[in-house]
């Protein structure tokens, strides 16, 4: 076993204003974790808050900088809160219930809030909900019995019932008004290379699963510190998730794959693609990409990148070119070796979507992300 390391305005007049901005000079860094738990995995928020009071109450150090935690949980009005370096819990806005948390709107507006709160030289963000990845409509489920549990796909998040979602251009307009130290997606699906492009100028680090994550998600007790390090930890917290489940030994297991993004490379990752794209090069007729996700989930859309991309019979240089700019680009990247049943011996870390035909672009919306414009479209130009 290997042990887990740790890191060094209200929408109504009724409601509560946030507070008056610190003056304090020991802020440094304020953490919004945004949970959008208003869907069947609100014990698990509760059991994910419960993990952040515990690391705290541990010895884990806010380094002077401030956590905010914004909850929407079913039947309960959505809010935004502190907790402190103790511990202890401090409202500082409720939400009226008629916007969805995954509306623009709304999620513009906690960004705010978490400004006027707890205002800071630097911020990070965790993304708390369901996801997948890319994917931007319900078409995508297959099995009658997960379509009719109410799972189907829409990029980031389930809001209330039915459920309300969020398409990954959706979010980056939503948080674009704050450039983020890091962007860790505590949910599944996301380490994909259309969702990094999408945030690529809003983040210096992006930090997910290409895979499903299972349910108790990332270990807030060990992560805490790393995202309040003077330096964020992002390397070391995508370890101690990783390692969280590499060393289960008790209860449902179905492994963990995890990967950290480093958003400075991708435009030049994008022009390496398309120019291996524009040469025409195109895989072996008997080619078998790598998926990561599970047929039972959704039967399209994310595969392991790096594999597809070697495949292609391209020229040499330009897949070296490639190749070095892809290893800078995913800095870290760590799978068990099975994950939901899926072989992990062909992942990279990052996931893409194999668009054989220009006229499958608009199938669950490719043709709205920008590593489609930018990318993709130059393959059949």
């Amino acid at each position: 076993m290997v042990a887990i390391t740790s890191c060094g305005n209200s929408d109504s007049d009724n409601e509560p204003t946030p507070p008056e901005p610190s003056q304090s000079d020991d802020v440094s860094r304020t953490v919004l974790v945004y949970m959008a738990a208003n869907n069947n995995l609100s014990a698990n928020a509760l059991n994910d808050i419960a993990e952040m009071k515990r690391g705290l109450t541990q010895g884990a150090r806010l380094n002077g900088g401030q956590l905010l935690v914004y909850l929407t949980y079913p039947g309960k009005a959505p809010r935004l809160f502190e907790i402190d370096s103790d511990g202890t819990e401090h409202d500082i806005v409720t939400y009226a219930t008629d916007i969805s948390s995954l509306t623009i709107e709304r999620m513009r507006l906690v960004v705010d809030d978490m400004r006027r709160a707890a205002p800071a030289d630097e911020y990070g963000l965790i993304l708390w909900s369901h996801g997948t990845g890319w994917l931007n409509d319900t078409g995508v489920i297959t099995e009658p019995e997960t379509e009719a549990s109410g799972i189907s796909p829409l990029s980031f998040g389930a809001d209330g019932y039915p459920w309300k979602k969020m398409s990954i251009r959706s979010l980056a307009r939503a948080i674009a008004d704050v450039h983020w130290e890091f962007i860790y997606f505590d949910c599944c699906h996301m380490a994909t290379v259309e969702v990094a492009y999408e945030l690529r100028h809003l983040t210096g680090s992006i930090a997910g699963s290409v895979t499903e994550l299972e349910i108790d998600g990332m270990p807030y007790h060990h992560n805490l510190e790393c995202f309040f390090a003077t330096t964020p930890d992002i390397r070391q917290a995508v370890m101690n998730t990783y390692l969280y489940y590499a060393n289960q030994v008790t209860g449902p297991n179905e492994g963990c794959s995890m990967t950290l993004i480093d958003t400075s490379h991708l435009d030049r990752l994008a022009e390496a693609t398309k120019a291996i794209y524009l040469s025409g090069a195109q895989p072996d007729g008997d080619y078998t990409p790598v998926p990561c996700f599970r047929k039972l989930v959704m039967s399209t859309g994310i595969f392991d990148m790096h594999h597809y991309m070697n495949s292609l019979q391209a020229d040499p240089q330009l897949l070296q070119n490639w190749n070095e700019i892809f290893n800078m680009t995913v800095v870290a990247h760590h799978s068990t070796s099975e994950v939901y049943g899926l072989d992990t011996s062909g992942f990279h870390g990052l996931g893409s979507h194999i668009l054989n035909m220009p006229e499958d672009a608009g199938l669950y919306g490719y043709d709205d992300t920008s590593w489609w414009h930018d990318v993709v479209s130059a393959r059949f130009n």
